[in-house]
């Protein structure tokens, strides 16, 4: 029994030391995007980024409740037969291989940032995989550079980081194997602590589980965006599309185009319904592709379009 306690304890320990390394991890990634993004960060008080920089932790632990669940996986398996040792080592691993491309990759987001104005998700996948010299064409061989840079630099310390924090437990993990009873009861335990870390996944013990609502805290948009994780958003964004893509059928085709060939039958003739009593109104109607809101300073973005604002004044 002493051993299957010393096993749970130490389970516990790597656990809790990788929540410390995804928040690390995460929140150097936070202060490198506010200094990518500089010029947003000034016209941002920096009260509300430190917010942000706070809130966006319960996304850093969503993640890190997902890869929790493994390493908690693979102690149960390993459990069952032989040592946890091994068990730990391997979730050590993959978790160095996954936050190495994470870290790798963010810096880039960053950078996009800069010229989007919004964290890259799965839709933008779409686009760069059908022209990507157009969908990077805007970022210059400079800032390419300091990206390799940045990315190598990270990429090491990484490592150096996670080693740090959880070599202690995986080297002092070096135990006989318990018998039969003690081994079902550090089997319930760990099981117990894999489905506490549900809470985390979740966002909390609300009915709703976490979103991107959580993260726009504040009318500054930046802040907001400094408190999104976006590799989180980034999986939310390929879950919203997998949502979408299934549509739901309010009536059978036929019938829906029945109905819309009625609504447009006499489109191109004097023979419908008015609405209005003028039948030549003064309506200005803009359309505008590619065009959002952070461009036009009547609706809260930069002041690059001076003749829309007179209008929208008018």
């Amino acid at each position: 029994m002493k051993q299957s306690l010393r096993n749970i304890w130490q389970t516990i320990r790597y656990v809790f030391l990788t929540a410390i390394f995804w928040i690390l991890t995460f929140g150097i990634h936070r202060i490198i995007h506010i200094a990518l993004n500089s010029d947003k960060a000034i016209d941002t008080p920096i009260s509300l980024i430190a917010e942000g920089m706070v809130k966006g932790i319960i996304f850093d632990l969503s993640l890190w409740g997902y890869m929790s669940l493994l390493t908690i996986a693979l102690v149960l398996i390993f459990g069952l037969f032989t040592k946890i040792r091994p068990a730990l080592v391997i979730a050590n691993i993959i978790t160095g291989i996954i936050s190495t491309i994470i870290v790798v990759l963010l810096p880039g987001n960053g950078i996009i940032y800069s010229y989007w104005g919004r964290h890259y998700d799965f839709s933008d996948l779409g686009m760069i995989a059908d022209n990507p010299s157009l969908a990077l064409a805007s970022i210059e061989t400079p800032m390419l550079v300091l990206y390799i840079i940045v990315a190598i630099v990270l990429a090491i310390c990484n490592i150096i980081l996670l080693r740090k924090l959880t070599t202690n437990v995986t080297d002092e993990t070096n135990e006989v194997a318990p018998k039969y009873w003690p081994r079902v009861f550090q089997f319930i335990i760990v099981a117990i602590i894999g489905g506490l870390l549900i809470i985390p996944v979740r966002g909390g013990v609300g009915l709703a589980p976490l979103n991107t609502g959580r993260a726009y805290f504040s009318n500054a948009l930046f802040a907001s965006h400094v408190a999104l994780n976006p590799v989180w958003n980034f999986i939310y964004s390929i879950k919203r599309a997998n949502q979408t893509s299934q549509t739901y059928k309010f009536m059978p085709k036929e019938d829906a185009e029945n109905i819309f060939n009625e609504l447009t039958e006499n489109a191109h003739s004097d023979n419908f319904l008015p609405i209005l009593k003028d039948k030549r109104p003064n309506i200005v109607y803009i359309l505008l592709e590619s065009f959002s809101a952070h461009c036009i300073e009547p609706l809260g973005g930069e002041n690059v379009t001076p003749n829309l604002k007179q209008l929208a004044k008018e």
